[in-house]
């Protein structure tokens, strides 16, 4: 039950918000999610979006923790432009859970896919209901990258000790 605590949460707040007027049910599904989940995010796909528009920093806790010059110096060294920081692949997942260590075991990680009608053809609802971990490798072969593992074990405080060949996410659809 601990590896989905995360989406557990997540609900819970959403639905605290709802109830205290700081979310409504016009309010946008990302808005949602930002203002619900925060800080415990590992990923956000649309970071751009996420500062614009409901003035979410992804990136406002390690620039407090590391002071704005170190930050800039560590984005220098790592030959990472400042206009990445804040763009959207628009690729799975839309967010993905930090994950937690528990006596020595990884939970949490959960992907949340968000589901829009903007495209004009909505998947049927038993289609979105996750029956199975997503593993992290088939995100990344899709996306051509190993985005979604990094950002998983860098969300861990002892990230050294996972073995990211492996690592499953739960897949959550909004």
């Amino acid at each position: 039950m601990l590896e989905f605590l995360d989406v557990v949460e997540f609900f819970v707040q959403a639905a605290k918000n709802f109830q205290k007027g700081v979310l409504n049910l016009c309010s946008p599904l990302e808005e949602i999610v930002l203002k619900s989940a925060g800080s415990n995010l590992a990923y956000i796909d649309n970071r751009r979006d996420a500062l614009k528009k409901y003035g979410f920093d992804f990136w406002e806790e390690l620039k407090n923790e590391l002071g704005e010059q170190e930050f800039d110096r560590l984005l220098r060294c790592s030959d990472i432009a400042k206009r990445l920081l804040y763009s959207k692949s628009e690729q799975f997942p839309d967010f993905m859970f930090k994950a937690r260590e528990i006596r020595g075991r990884f939970i949490c990680g959960s992907l949340l896919e968000l589901k829009d009608s903007e495209s004009g053809s909505v998947a049927s609802f038993n289609s979105t209901i996750p029956t199975r971990f997503k593993n992290l490798e088939d995100v990344d072969v899709v996306n051509g990258k190993l985005l979604s593992q990094e950002s998983l074990v860098s969300s861990t405080e002892n990230s050294l000790k996972a073995n990211t060949t492996s690592l499953k996410g739960d897949v959550f659809t909004l």
